[in-house]
């Protein structure tokens, strides 16, 4: 079977792959950042990480982890060539 790019099919499971929650539970966020649930859990309900309540839920948004990510990422003074 040969999938072109102008196939509906193609573009629709190429947008299920891309597809991402946008709000993460706290596992979620733990795999992600490759930290314990423990740990996930602990900043999310001491707001080192940003939330959202959902009902009886709280949840991380996709956007605010990157977010919160690229804040946190100390870079070297190093000049890059």
């Amino acid at each position: 079977m040969v999938i072109r790019s102008g196939d509906k099919r193609n573009q629709t499971m190429t947008q299920n792959i891309e597809r991402k929650p946008l709000l993460l539970q706290g596992g979620e966020v733990a795999d992600a950042l490759g930290i314990s649930r423990a740990l996930a859990y602990r900043w999310m309900q001491n707001g080192v990480l940003p939330t959202v309540r959902v009902s009886r839920s709280v949840r991380v948004p996709h956007d605010g982890l990157l977010l919160w990510i690229e804040r946190n990422t100390q870079h070297s003074g190093g000049v890059v060539a």
